[in-house]
């Protein structure tokens, strides 16, 4: 490469900078939050479609209905269908703790006041979560 036609700009200055540390974490937790949460609706989509099929049937006898239904819900409990619901719950909140990791860390590069809000009202709630569900666990 030679510098004929920009004899004064050197062509090895021009180097690529990475984008800050804290960008690179948010961003991240921010994108893991986003298909977390799309993994539970696409969780509660497909258990929805279970149960309608399931409570589907309208063809033949009232003891052929019955033994089809018996046979779905054989089906439902050797594929641990009640994990389904169960986990959604699960999956929502480790959604919306990654979402309130990532607020603060995102807007601690902005404005540090709001970032300070957000993290004392997360850190708040997330006391308050732990408070509830301690007292709600039996001994």
């Amino acid at each position: 490469m030679n510098n004929t036609l920009f004899p004064d700009v050197d062509p090895n200055s021009a180097t690529w900078t990475s984008p800050p540390r804290e960008a690179v974490i948010a961003q991240s937790l921010l994108y893991a939050s986003l298909a977390t949460s799309l993994f539970a609706a696409l969780l509660a989509v497909l258990g929805k479609q279970w149960v309608v099929r399931y409570l589907r049937n309208r063809r033949g006898s009232t003891a052929d209905q019955s033994r089809d239904r018996q046979r779905k819900l054989n089906g439902l409990e050797e594929w641990y269908f009640y994990i389904v619901p169960e986990s959604l719950l699960m999956i929502l909140q480790f959604a919306l703790l990654l979402l309130a990791s990532a607020l603060p860390v995102y807007l601690w590069t902005i404005c540090r006041v709001i970032a300070g809000v957000i993290l004392g009202f997360a850190l708040s709630v997330g006391i308050a979560y732990t408070f509830f569900t301690l007292i709600a666990t039996p001994n």
